[in-house]
């Protein structure tokens, strides 16, 4: 431990020197970032530097006394845990049109990390996320039509349209009456 530090919450800051080598008790330093703080016995501003400035430091960077605001000391994600991520980013991509090249993006895996709050955590590749969209479609189809085989009358309407690129596309939707009188309807796009 260097002259003038402490161990505890202080893990992670040091004390300013004076000119003529006494410590000043009233002002830190960040041994990351070397940022000046001022101190009066309370460590509630120096964590939340910490937090805001340094949440992906390393163990390395930052003492132990600090742990608990950092992502590096939590336990990685269990296995159902990040399946169960991997399918709601692939309904996500897949429910609002996001492209799949999203997972790629670095501003998309911090918003992952600190959401999961295991800085260890990387987003599924693009080929994991489009057989997820894949699996997912293949469930619902099966779904729908095990609610239609159940329905003893249907009406179907179809929209066909051309595309400007001249590509040909039928839309299907299929109406039904439940036995409680609510209606529900289905739809196709092929």
């Amino acid at each position: 431990m260097e002259q003038g530090e402490q161990g505890g919450p202080m893990d992670g800051f040091k004390y300013k020197k004076n000119d003529d080598g006494t410590v000043n008790k009233y002002k830190v330093f960040c041994k990351i970032c070397n940022k000046e703080f001022q101190f009066h016995r309370s460590c509630s501003s120096l964590r939340y530097h910490v937090n805001a400035k340094h949440a992906f430091a390393g163990p390395s960077s930052l003492a132990s006394g600090l742990r608990q605001t950092t992502l590096d000391f939590r336990r990685p994600l269990t296995k159902s845990t990040s399946d169960n991520l991997t399918n709601t980013i692939a309904k996500w991509i897949a429910k609002d049109c996001r492209p799949i090249s999203i997972v790629e993006d670095s501003g998309f895996m911090d918003v992952l990390q600190v959401a999961s709050q295991d800085s260890s955590y990387k987003p599924p590749s693009r080929a994991t996320v489009m057989t997820k969209i894949h699996e997912l479609y293949e469930n619902e189809k099966e779904k729908r039509k095990e609610v239609l085989a159940q329905v003893n009358y249907i009406a179907l309407t179809g929209d066909h349209w051309t595309s400007v690129s001249n590509n040909n596309y039928l839309g299907v939707t299929a109406h039904y009456i439940s036995d409680t009188w609510e209606h529900h309807f289905a739809e196709a796009c092929k």
